[in-house]
């Protein structure tokens, strides 16, 4: 179940496959998300994986504006191929040889799940994925 947690460490927990130097993390303390931690965990390591295995420089940066979180994901590699990029949140599409091409579709499901959205843009040079999520709402603290 969904529970309220701190964004950063997730997103430095996920980047644990970032070589020396490859990840730059512009993410403020204390931003909450309300989330599944274990599987929003898995889908910031897949798509920052997927990232860091085809860019030289991965910059994962989040943001609050109009009651949403947006957190990108922005790399250096080469883009996603032309042929799949419409589809790329679809099962079994996959731009890597031998891919199954469930990750970015686990990734998709994962944010709708929490009421999200996600989308990517790429072109040669640059791919960039954002995940909008709604902010949790101030949490009452008990009076003890």
């Amino acid at each position: 179940h969904a529970e309220l947690v701190e964004l950063l460490p997730l997103v430095q927990s996920a980047a644990r496959s970032c070589k020396e130097g490859t990840c730059e993390i512009d993410v403020t303390p204390g931003q909450m998300v309300r989330v599944k931690p274990n599987a929003f965990g898995r889908l910031l390591a897949n798509l920052i994986g997927n990232a860091v295995r085809y860019a030289k420089t991965v910059k994962v940066t989040a943001s609050v504006a109009d009651h949403m979180l947006t957190l990108l994901v922005d790399d250096d590699g080469p883009g996603i191929p032309p042929d799949i990029a419409a589809d790329i949140f679809e099962p079994f599409v996959s731009g890597r040889e031998n891919g199954t091409g469930l990750g970015l579709a686990l990734v998709s499901k994962i944010i709708t799940d929490h009421g999200g959205l996600i989308g990517a843009d790429s072109v040669p040079g640059r791919t960039v994925f954002r995940i909008s999520l709604p902010l949790a709402p101030k949490e009452k603290l008990k009076e003890t």
